[in-house]
């Protein structure tokens, strides 16, 4: 990891202090200035500066399928007409697919909160399997 020391000028200051209360920050510490940056990780040393939590856009996959043993209609119809046309298949389950977009700190915080999306509209974990796949927008 490799660290720069911000230089701060007092006219350096004074500019960088006017543009963030432009964006509504009113008090930033001069910390910003003088504190050592992380170049690899940007958005982690500002949310600590400024105490504000910067939020990443994630799409997140959830796949709900019926459990095995549980009867499912939809996939046995398909089944037999694959047959039909020649092909040969073990087995064949249907699934529903849901890609939502939504904004988290981290891949961890988006994928709990679609967890609690999946338990409580998106699959019946009494007759559903649910996959969840988080990957940055």
């Amino acid at each position: 990891m490799s660290h720069d020391i911000m230089a701060a000028s007092p006219a350096h200051d004074r500019e960088r202090s006017h543009s963030f209360r432009q964006r509504g920050i009113s008090q930033l510490p001069t910390a910003i200035f003088t504190n050592v940056y992380d170049e690899t990780n940007p958005k982690a040393f500002l949310s600590t500066v400024t105490g504000y939590q910067l939020m990443t856009a994630y799409t997140v996959t959830v796949t709900v399928r019926l459990k095995h043993g549980v009867l499912d209609p939809e996939a046995e119809t398909t089944r037999r007409s694959l047959e039909r046309l020649g092909f040969d298949l073990e087995a064949l389950r249907s699934a529903d697919r849901f890609e939502i977009d939504l904004e988290a700190e981290d891949p961890e915080a988006a994928e709990q909160r679609v967890d609690e999306m999946a338990e409580r509209l998106l699959a019946n974990p009494t007759i559903h399997d649910y996959d969840v796949e988080v990957d940055e927008r």
